[in-house]
């Protein structure tokens, strides 16, 4: 704990207090007065109605949450930066916890940088990486680089454009922590967390320290059992990742980290990433990959027209009353509005065919792999009902079906990122087969399979699920 004076940028009121920023502690400031004026509401306050009173007492509640930017100086004359601090205590009495702290100088939330560095703890994760060595990250010529010290590799990012603290840690730290989830399969993402940050305002200008949940969590534990060693994960992987991972929006930490959550959900995050993925991945977009580009839009364009209007004069000749055909043309535009798209089933059989064509173990005890995922993907993003269905599968077996794939997904999903992440079939193949988790994989969903009855012959075990 460390005292000193502190205040908000916008009032300039001083006051007394004591700052927790350890690593690893949650950030805390517990002050002895107000930093900011009484929040005065603007919903009318009616005596004896309760609607009034809540509403009053929502809107002050919620203006007083927001957070604010705290500056201070510590009595041992250092300034620093409270960010993103919301009030927990009381108005006269207040409790700040902050997502940032940043020592050594005076900021703003919005203030920009242009370099970051953080190292992982261990000194093993990243000790393969050599000091000095450095590569180009994107088109704009940001840099990744290297540096040595005593508690482990330092990351080092030297942005081409300045950027606000959240865009660095999102786009450096975030990415390139998921990035080591996704060949080293840890068991959760504390195992493997940014322990130490620092930022640069000028290319010139001193290191600055910065610590909190993103920034300065304590160190993780070493593992040897990994998918892929620890060596896997060079530098220019990293380089390439980093805008490959801003493009997929992210969603690698879907893939790396299991999560918590009903098997429906879980199975409608995974097999729409299915889709996300091969959107993302050069994977062939067109249904007619044969058609030049400008061609192929004027003639679909043309074919959807004509639908349309073939629609709407057929309505018109059969004069139903209620079938207006200025709807029906509506409706059918949208329907063939998707003409010349690959279809879900498709850019599943893609995925599979490149994943199993390095790990065939993937899809070795599921026939027809594509169709399993394509099923419940359709059953939850369109909610279809079972009712019209032509043979009604017991609610037992549809949830087996979807705890497989919840099963299948991500393996398929991590592979197939590895794959176009440059790592050879071959040695992922071995690596594989070598992995204790891939191994009690592999005999789960062979006895979910079994149970399911998926090795009966194909008219026996087939599902209505996709409507």
């Amino acid at each position: 704990m460390t005292l000193g004076y502190f205040w908000a940028p916008e009032t300039g009121v001083r006051q007394r207090g004591e700052l927790t920023a350890e690593v690893g502690a949650e950030l805390t400031l517990t002050l002895n007065g107000a930093l900011v004026p009484d929040y005065q509401p603007t919903t009318p306050f009616i005596v004896g109605d309760m609607a009034s009173v809540l509403a009053v007492h929502a809107e002050r509640s919620v203006a007083e949450f927001q957070p604010i930017t705290v500056h201070g100086q510590l009595d041992s004359g250092e300034s620093i930066t409270l960010l993103d601090a919301r009030n927990h205590g009381y108005r006269n009495a207040p409790r700040y916890i902050g997502q940032a702290v940043v020592f050594g100088a005076l900021v703003a939330a919005d203030d920009v940088y242009t370099a970051i560095r953080f190292n992982v703890g261990h000194i093993l994760w990243l000790g393969h990486l050599t000091d000095g060595e450095s590569a180009i990250v994107d088109e704009s010529e940001s840099t990744l680089a290297v540096e040595s010290s005593t508690a482990g590799n330092w990351l080092v990012y030297a942005s081409s454009k300045p950027a606000t603290l959240r865009e660095l840690e999102i786009r450096f730290i975030s990415g390139c922590l998921v990035l080591m989830h996704l060949f080293l399969q840890l068991d959760a993402r504390t195992d493997l967390v940014a322990c130490a940050t620092q930022v640069r305002r000028n290319p010139d200008g001193p290191w600055l320290t910065v610590r909190g949940p993103a920034f300065s969590a304590e160190s993780g534990v070493f593992h040897n059992d990994t998918l892929l060693p620890a060596s896997e994960v060079t530098l220019e992987r990293f380089a390439q990742w980093i805008p490959l991972n801003d493009y997929f929006d992210g969603l690698g930490w879907a893939v790396a980290t299991p999560f918590d959550a009903a098997v429906q959900v879980k199975t409608q995050v995974l097999t729409s990433l299915v889709e996300g993925m091969h959107r993302r991945l050069p994977f062939e977009q067109s249904a007619f990959p044969n058609v030049p580009g400008d061609t192929l839009t004027t003639a679909l364009a043309s074919i959807r027209g004509a639908a349309t209007a073939a629609a709407e004069a057929k309505a018109q000749e059969l004069q139903i009353e209620g079938l207006e055909p200025a709807l029906v043309s509506t409706l059918v535009e949208r329907a063939v509005g998707h003409v010349g798209d690959v279809s879900y089933q498709d850019r599943a059989r893609a995925v599979v065919a490149e994943v199993a064509g390095a790990v065939p173990e993937i899809a070795e005890s599921v026939k027809n792999l594509p169709k399993r995922l394509t099923d419940p993907r359709h059953l939850f993003a369109h909610q279809l009902p079972q009712h019209g269905a032509k043979k009604r599968v017991p609610l037992e077996h549809r949830w087996n079906h979807w705890s497989a794939i919840s099963s299948i997904t991500p393996w398929l999903l991590r592979l197939l990122l590895l794959l176009n992440m440059g790592v050879d079939p071959l040695y992922l193949h071995e690596k594989c087969l070598e992995n204790q988790r891939f191994a009690f994989f592999r005999e789960n969903i062979a006895r979910t399979v079994r149970d399911l009855g998926w090795d009966l012959p194909a008219d026996e075990s087939e599902s209505d699920e996709d409507g």
